[in-house]
């Protein structure tokens, strides 16, 4: 009888050379390469083993996935590895990057493939047909497809980057050097790493990347830009990279004009496709083209979402210049049979040719049941919606014709001025009115606008929180909001409303109010000061003075 090996001496040796009866399936996707700018078509996939054996991949296939998650592509071994050995990497690889990588003679692929990486966003998988299913994956950019094995995909949302390649990481355990089957937290984005492509077939030949000369106006190798200097600042920089600070988002506008998709009221609804035209800033010194790409377009579950034009062109962008892509932008649709939630928002994701992104939130109207399109007030009650101002009246009510009370009117102006989540100090005695307790939910907020000196009470010692704000002290409310230290000019005849004289302690703020086109009165010649202000007209009062939008930053 044979002795038995101790535990400790058994379990080395697994550790050394694990059990693989399928001699496939112990395999990393290691590096995905997309091609540069000067040879667009070199890409390649390279596989490593992490045990030995693993060289019986004929029928495997090596399968390319789109954004969505829908498989455009399959590439089939014909035959088994001649080389089995622990760390051995296998390469798959279109016929342009066997010639890229070889500038003496080609570096010949172990498989060969068409360039059909999608850059922007994908996944691929090495894959058993014949019943192990994936074997290995890894996903990038605006990849939205099932997350299985891949969770967040590299580089969301720009992708694979022209002339760097994706490696995966060997430090997540044990050496950091080799290879080993828990390098793998199934987390594309913290499992891989951008780095410069080092291609090597099963043989163990290693590619090798072709020379440049950065700064003499020709891209080559893995340049991504030359214009023929090596200065930064200018859009390509001194290592012949893309700048990605060279462009920065301004603006978004959203179904500015009808076509037969949509109405052109600046709000986007569930079942249209509106155009969605966003403006980027060249903060580079020099001239530059500009066009973009949506990544990705995502929203909550029960929403469906659909990129009918993902491609913008701005033309060529003078430095310092603005510019909007005009007539050829982007087109977009979200739809529901039941709406997500009430404040619903998709998410865009455009990438522009800088490699510079942004994420731009597109909020979905007609979120509340008593505000249709065709109310005058609808889209300001949209604008309150989306900057965290107002959930509505209950879950999917506003309650537009409503009185707005002192005590709401204080969030209202506050989070308007300091963004959604804003929250002032808690109460605590004494408190500055007698009618607000520290106990009201209101509390802290009408304690901010006293020490800010916007509100002065209703009488000595009082605020009359649930008496409802009229518009003449609205004026006041949003305007020292805005700007504690301003102090209009005195009010002289001719005023701008008949039924505010200048004898009124308020006709200064209504006179400013004016000047900034916040209001034109209740009729042709009338402000009507003691009327109460309804929740819709809030929308405007707070909208306008302090420049909310809908879209954009």
């Amino acid at each position: 009888m044979l002795p038995l090996l101790p535990a400790s001496a058994l379990a080395a040796a697994l550790a050394v050379a694990p059990f693989s009866p399928d001699s496939f399936h112990l395999m990393k996707v290691r590096e995905v390469y997309p091609g540069s700018d000067a040879a667009p078509n070199a890409q390649y996939v390279m596989l490593q083993m992490y045990a030995a054996g693993q060289n019986l991949v004929s029928g495997k296939q090596l399968r390319v996935f789109n954004s969505s998650g829908t498989m455009i592509a399959t590439f089939t071994f014909a035959a088994n590895m001649p080389v089995s050995l622990d760390q051995t990497t296998i390469l798959i690889a279109t016929p342009e990057a066997q010639t890229f990588f070889a500038p003496g003679g080609p570096l010949t692929a172990d498989l060969m493939m068409t360039p059909m990486l999608p850059a922007l966003g994908g996944k691929v998988c090495f894959h058993d047909p014949g019943g192990f299913g994936d074997v290995d994956c890894v996903a990038w950019g605006g990849y939205t497809g099932p997350p299985a094995g891949v969770g967040t995909p590299f580089n969301a949302p720009v992708g694979l980057v022209k002339g760097s390649a994706i490696r995966r990481r060997l430090d997540i355990c044990n050496s950091p050097t080799v290879l080993d089957g828990c390098d793998d937290s199934e987390d594309s984005a913290s499992d891989f790493r951008a780095v410069v492509p080092a291609p090597r077939n099963n043989p163990g030949v290693n590619g090798v990347v072709p020379p440049s000369t950065c700064g003499n106006g020709v891209v080559q190798s893995l340049e991504q830009c030359d214009d023929n200097n090596t200065a930064g600042g200018d859009g390509c920089s001194a290592t012949c990279t893309r700048e990605t600070a060279a462009f920065a988002a301004t603006a978004l506008a959203v179904d500015a004009a009808a076509s037969g998709t949509s109405d052109g009221n600046g709000v986007f609804e569930k079942g249209e496709t509106v155009g969605m035209a966003p403006s980027w800033r060249n903060a580079a010194s020099a001239a530059l083209p500009l066009s973009g790409r949506l990544s990705s377009l995502t929203g909550p579950a029960g929403g469906t979402y659909a990129i009918t034009d993902g491609v913008a062109s701005y033309g060529t962008v003078a430095a310092g210049s603005t510019a909007s892509c005009g007539s050829d932008c982007y087109w977009v649709l979200a739809n529901a049979d039941v709406r997500p939630a009430t404040h619903w928002d998709a998410t865009g994701a455009e990438v522009v040719s800088s490699d510079g992104f942004k994420n731009w939130s597109l909020h979905i109207g007609e979120s509340f049941v008593d505000v249709a399109k065709t109310n005058p007030f609808y889209r300001f009650i949209e604008v309150l919606l989306h900057r965290g101002i107002t959930s509505g009246c209950n879950a999917n009510s506003y309650c537009p014709t409503l009185s707005t009370t002192r005590e709401s009117m204080a969030v209202f102006v506050l989070v308007a001025k300091e963004g959604a989540g804003y929250t002032p100090p808690a109460c605590a005695p004494p408190n500055t009115f007698d009618d607000v307790p520290e106990t009201s939910g209101f509390c802290r907020f009408i304690e901010e606008l006293a020490r800010r000196g916007v509100a002065g009470g209703c009488a000595q010692g009082l605020y009359c929180p649930t008496a409802a704000v009229t518009r003449e002290q609205m004026a006041v409310f949003v305007l020292r909001t805005l700007d504690p230290t301003l102090n209009p000019p005195a009010c002289a005849p001719p005023n701008t409303f008949d039924d505010v004289p200048e004898t009124s302690g308020f006709c200064r703020w209504i006179e400013e109010l004016a000047r900034r086109n916040v209001v034109q009165g209740c009729s042709a010649t009338n402000y009507c000061p003691a009327s109460p202000v309804t929740r819709e007209q809030m929308g405007v009062f707070l909208g306008v003075t302090f420049g909310l939008t809908l879209y954009g930053l």
